[in-house]
């Protein structure tokens, strides 16, 4: 059984996929944004950007939409 974690970044892409964390997809995409930030010396302000770029996922609107039913 595939469990939903407190917060979801994405539903699951396919019957056997699972869950995206909310905040697992925030620090995976915060690294990879400084990694590539940090090719123009923008390292932090890539690791900030990555982690803030779906902060509003956090609103509980968009948790319930992904937690219907029907998602």
């Amino acid at each position: 059984m595939i469990t939903k974690p407190e917060f979801v970044a994405h539903t699951p892409s396919s019957p056997s996929g699972g869950w995206h964390g909310l905040k697992d997809h925030l620090e995976a995409v915060a690294v990879d944004a400084e990694t590539k930030a940090g090719k123009l010396n923008a390292g932090r302000l890539g690791y900030y950007a990555g982690l803030w770029h779906d902060l509003g996922k956090y609103n509980s609107k968009f948790q319930d939409f992904c937690k219907s039913p029907c998602s």
